[in-house]
């Protein structure tokens, strides 16, 4: 069989996959350890048994819905490749709003040197974004899974970022006795079990429900970081959530009680306000 043969077939059997054709090609890039290039314009080459066997199995794994950042060990987030596995919420677009709501609060500051927590780090990927962004930030990686601080810190490792970045084991601030940030930083687990009818199935089956999941309507994290938060902040800190996109008046209620003021969100490409930063009232 060669590499169009091939394509064929996996495209045929991913037909419940909607980006199926993108998805083969990627997955045969994978397996023969090669660029897109290459498979464009060797349509007619050989694959081996083994290459065979290799590329088959990988198509039948996305067939029953795991999802690719999973087979393939990466997921592009803000530009830049990033290591996950199945202990780790897979990155998504909806992130980089948070992360250019914290760079652009950043630039008006006078004090370039800052001192950054990301609480719930999973596979670092906000904490290593601000870190490569913000080249004066110091920052601190909390998460409760030793399984996802692994991922961190692999990551961390191939940006040359554990130098600038602590990665601790902590539920949320357990670890941090009274240490105090110029920005904290989180995208908490926010999703209401009952959501699930309107989720994508390989998300339900195969990423971690600890990242996804929170009790009372998707609130209780929220809860904890922003109760929390008072004590972890310099006097002129701020304070930037990732949020559902229903979430941002309930989440700004939550701010208001516990003393918080909503300085502004920021929407997404599709108009949902998807992160939101306040500072001490």
């Amino acid at each position: 069989m060669n590499i169009k043969g091939a394509l064929i077939v996996a495209s045929n059997e991913l037909v419940d996959i909607p980006s199926r054709h993108l998805e083969a090609r990627i997955l045969l890039c994978y397996a023969l350890k090669q660029p897109v290039e290459y498979i464009i314009l060797n349509h007619d080459a050989k694959l081996s048994a083994a290459e065979k066997e290799i590329y088959f199995s990988l198509v039948a794994r996305r067939k029953k819905l795991e999802p690719l950042a999973y087979i393939t060990g990466s997921k592009e987030f803000y530009g830049r490749s990033f290591y996950v596995n199945k202990k780790v919420l897979i990155p998504r677009n909806d992130t980089e709003v948070l992360i250019e709501l914290v760079i652009d609060q950043y630039q008006q500051m006078d004090n370039t040197n800052i001192k950054v927590l990301d609480l719930g780090t999973g596979s670092g990927i906000i904490a290593l974004t601000l870190a490569l962004e913000i080249n004066q930030a110091k920052i601190t990686a909390i998460d409760n899974s030793a399984s996802a601080l692994f991922v961190a810190k692999c990551n961390a490792q191939t940006y040359s970022l554990l130098d600038r970045v602590e990665i601790i084991q902590s539920n949320w601030y357990e670890s941090l006795d009274n240490e105090r940030f110029d920005f904290i930083v989180s995208n908490p687990p926010y999703i209401d079990v009952l959501e699930q009818p309107f989720m994508a199935k390989e998300t339900i089956i195969y990423e971690p429900r600890n990242a996804l999941y929170s009790r009372n309507n998707g609130l209780a994290d929220y809860e904890l970081i922003i109760k929390g938060a008072k004590q972890h902040l310099t006097d002129n800190g701020l304070l930037f959530l990732e949020i559902g996109f229903t979430q941002a008046k309930l989440v700004a209620e939550l701010l208001s009680i516990y003393g918080f003021q909503v300085l502004l969100t920021k929407q997404d490409l599709q108009g949902h306000e998807r992160a939101i930063c306040a500072k001490i009232h």
